[in-house]
Formats: C-alpha cells, structure tokens, sequence
C-alpha cells in the first residue's frame, strides 16, 4: 500500500503598467496592463510504501511575464482575464484566470470565474507537474 501527499504554497509579488491612455481614450470600459510577476513556489511531496517514508521538497521563485485585461462595460460590473507565464530551465508555470466582478459598493467587490494553473517542477532531483483548474467565487475590498 503506498500513499502520497503533496502540499504547495505559492506567493505572487508583481509589478504591472497600465497601457497609457487607453483606459482614457475608452471612457473608463477598457484597460491593457502588462508586467513581471514573481512566483514564490514551496513544495514537499511525501511517499510511504510499507515501511519507508520519502521526503522532497523544494523552494524556487519563478519570474513570469504579466498580461491583464478588463472590460467595464457598467462602472459597477468588469469582465477580467490575467495571464502569468514563463519557463526558465525545467520550471515552468502558466497561470490564467478569467472572472466577472461586481461591485455593489464602493471599494467592494464579489466576483466568480475559471482558473486554470499548470506547474511543472524540476529542481533539485525534484519533479512536479501539476494541474489546477477549476470555478472560483471570491470576495474582498478593492482600492
């Protein structure tokens, strides 16, 4: 009998631009940003078979390429789309994301949406290569 188990932690730090005058030049429906984005990834993968227990883990910060989209057809409700990605070496990640979001309030948002994330992994004697995807709900303050 074997089981495994696998836990990732991940951190995004980025730093995005807004295409100048676009969001101006639509009246507020429509933005373009673009950047770098660095993922922090935490991984450990744990196999007992019987009586032995193996241990790997590994920590990488991967730099990706930043693209983001929104549509605002209405001030209070934005169709979104984001898109991280890169490969350097044997890491590699991409990361999209599609949501609609409302605001009912100032500074307060609701929204839901699709994610899907692919993570591949080779570091360290380390390989990983994992699927994400699935529908998210998500709330929070925006400012």
């Amino acid at each position: 009998d074997t089981s495994t188990e696998v836990v990732l932690n991940q951190y995004d730090v980025a730093l995005y631009y807004g295409v100048p005058f676009l969001s101006t030049l639509s009246d507020d429906m429509l933005n373009v940003e673009f950047g770098i984005n660095a993922r922090v990834i935490q991984l450990e993968g744990t196999m007992t078979n019987a009586a032995i227990t193996s241990t790997k883990s590994v920590d990488a910060v991967v730099p990706m390429l930043y693209l983001g989209a929104q549509v605002r057809p209405i001030d209070s409700l934005a169709l979104e789309a984001e898109l991280r990605m890169l490969s350097i070496g044997g890491n590699k990640i991409s990361d999209v994301i599609a949501r609609l979001k409302y605001r009912p309030m100032p500074l307060v948002f609701i929204a839901g949406g699709y994610r899907q994330e692919k993570v591949e992994v080779d570091e360290s004697s380390l390989l990983a290569d994992i699927t994400f995807k699935g529908p998210f709900v998500e709330a929070g303050f925006e400012f």
